[in-house]
């Protein structure tokens, strides 16, 4: 399977239509005005930007270039979201308008017509399906490598996984030469959406490619993510106590500087400086059994 890269791209022909309907209405000048208006305010709201919580939306046609490891497109939406699109988009062209006292107002038929993309709309956004995507059947990474320890990511990403698998490696390698057994696993894998190891003993990372480019990714995704423990409380409304925070920066500078990278948790500045293996395993020992400290 090759990456999927999605831009966001508006129905052309959708807003074709909106702006063909409000130009029977109005005079030129004004006309491109108001469809500039209403066109910025419908993608404000029907493409989900300006919602406040999950729920159908008509122009969410698109997306960034991001992973949709785990993830598959819901029919349901696709296909309430294409009758819908087709249908105000046929009907706004069909809009006919007639000339009364000097004033252009739609004829019934085209009043009827109006009434009804208004009420296609409105019933899309209220009841049509909440998500563009779910979640599939969770499968675990394929493409491994054998090495010491072995690195697992997905076939998925396969041009990025000789770049990603060596860049953890590096970062393996540093901890086990410096004496830092507690940081060696003896497997990684990749996660998706819906595939996390639950083996406690093997660290993860998730992956997106548009994050490679950062100067910091090491110490930001990789190490971070192989460190941080599989524990509910990170992933509840009251969050992990103060001293996980604590110690999760602590653990990171001491990795960033065995891997000759800049710290940018800002906790130390050079190898004198950081946490000995004896303390970095106390920690990683407290955290597989998700103690994370006093709050």
């Amino acid at each position: 399977m090759q990456e999927a890269r999605h831009q966001h791209r508006p129905s052309p022909a959708w807003y074709a239509a909106l702006g063909s309907l409000i130009g029977r209405f109005a005079p030129p000048i004004l006309s491109g005005i108001a469809g500039a208006v209403v066109a910025l305010l419908a993608f404000y709201v029907l493409s989900g930007s300006g919602l406040g919580s999950p729920q159908f939306a008509l122009l969410d046609v698109g997306g960034a270039t991001v992973t949709q490891l785990g993830r598959r497109y819901d029919l349901g939406f696709l296909g309430a979201q294409a009758l819908i699109l087709a249908a105000t988009t046929v009907a706004a062209f069909a809009v006919h308008v007639r000339y009364h006292r000097g004033r252009v107002v739609p004829t019934v038929t085209g009043a009827v017509l109006i009434v009804g993309i208004v009420a296609a709309v409105v019933a899309g956004q209220a009841a049509g399906p909440e998500s563009r995507k779910v979640l599939a059947a969770p499968e675990p990474p394929d493409r491994c490598y054998e090495w010491d320890p072995t690195i697992c990511l997905y076939e998925y990403h396969a041009r990025h996984a000789d770049d990603v698998a060596g860049r953890i490696n590096t970062l393996v390698d540093s901890a086990r030469d410096a004496g830092y057994a507690a940081l060696v696993p003896a497997r990684i894998e990749q996660e998706s959406y819906n595939h996390v190891p639950s083996d406690p003993t093997v660290r993860s990372f998730f992956l997106d490619p548009s994050d490679l480019g950062n100067a910091q990714w090491e110490q930001e995704v990789a190490i971070q993510g192989m460190l941080a423990p599989r524990c509910a409380v990170l992933a509840s409304d009251e969050g992990p106590p103060a001293r996980y925070w604590e110690d999760l920066a602590r653990l990171m500078g001491t990795w960033s500087i065995l891997a000759g990278l800049p710290d940018v948790t800002g906790q130390f500045e050079t190898e004198a400086d950081i946490l000995p293996p004896d303390e970095v395993a106390d920690i990683l020992d407290r955290w597989s059994r998700c103690d994370l400290g006093d709050a």
